[in-house]
């Protein structure tokens, strides 16, 4: 089981994120905590929900489920008959039956756009 380590909510003059963004390939939210999970090294959990951050996310991240948000450019596969993305890292996410509709189709604008 991989160790979680806890942050504490920084001031708000700095960045709210404890990796750069780009680093970043799933926020698991519970209540009122958010787990980032990075490409490398140790998860980390702090103490403010997905909501929160939500906002303050670029354009590369969607939120596929109440409790999940990902990072578009670590998605290695999507499987729609499972609803199922496959994270670069190995973590798999199931899209919630109700976005299904509208992941889907964001991930195919953001395939195109990328690779154009």
């Amino acid at each position: 089981m991989e160790s979680v380590r806890t942050a504490s909510a920084k001031p708000a003059q700095q960045d709210p994120f404890p990796f750069p963004t780009q680093d970043i390939i799933v926020m698991k939210g519970s209540g009122n905590y958010t787990e980032f999970i990075p490409a490398e090294g140790r998860s980390i959990l702090t103490c403010r929900p997905l909501l929160h951050y939500q906002s303050l996310l670029p354009d590369n991240f969607l939120r596929v489920h109440k409790g999940y948000i990902i990072n578009l450019c670590h998605v290695e596969s999507v499987f729609p008959e499972d609803k199922a993305i496959y994270m670069d890292n190995g973590h798999i996410i199931v899209v919630s039956r109700l976005k299904w509709p509208q992941v889907k189709d964001l991930l195919q604008q953001y395939v195109i756009k990328s690779v154009a």
